[in-house]
């Protein structure tokens, strides 16, 4: 499953603990017990997508982005509520759906919450708060399934508007 290699140097220091470690577990010295830091689960995520899509800020785990993300699901809400206001006020005035701009408004707002759902995960993982890192992975789970449930309304929007 991999491998690590090291310089007897870095096993000693390992073992001994004379010097801060880096890399994907934090060591009880004492113990050698080895417990998995956050990086661990960004790169198992990046070896499991055999991608990197991520720029250099959005890697950042030091930053916590949770007041950001209460911000977008805000403003969010408000734009749903909107909608659902409007496509009200069409079904009673003869029909109409969502129109397609407010759609892809509500798409692009549910995407950035999905990535700010992702970094926070990364922050709190990075932390060792493994629980609170998957409500976070959870959160951007359903705004990624948010996001596809609209395009796929998006689409037979625009199939039902171009045939008939």
């Amino acid at each position: 499953r991999g491998y690590f290699v090291w310089t007897l140097l870095d096993n000693l220091e390992w073992a001994q603990g004379t010097r801060p470690r880096f890399g994907l577990l934090y060591v009880d010295f004492a113990t050698q017990r080895r417990t998995a830091k956050g990086s661990a689960a960004f790169f198992a995520q990046l070896s499991e997508s055999h991608s990197f899509t991520y720029t250099p800020s959005e890697c950042n785990a030091s930053t916590p982005v949770g007041s950001m993300f209460v911000s977008e699901a805000g403003q969010l809400q408000r734009l749903v509520n909107a909608s659902a206001e409007q496509r009200q006020q069409r079904q009673q005035s003869g029909g109409g759906t969502t129109p397609a701009s407010v759609r892809r408004a509500i798409m692009s707002r549910a995407s950035r919450l999905a990535s700010l759902a992702d970094a926070q995960a990364r922050h709190v993982a990075n932390d060792g708060d493994f629980k609170s890192m998957r409500v976070w992975l959870g959160k951007a789970s359903k705004m990624r399934t948010f996001v596809e449930r609209q395009r796929k309304l998006l689409s037979r929007q625009a199939v039902a508007a171009g045939g008939g």
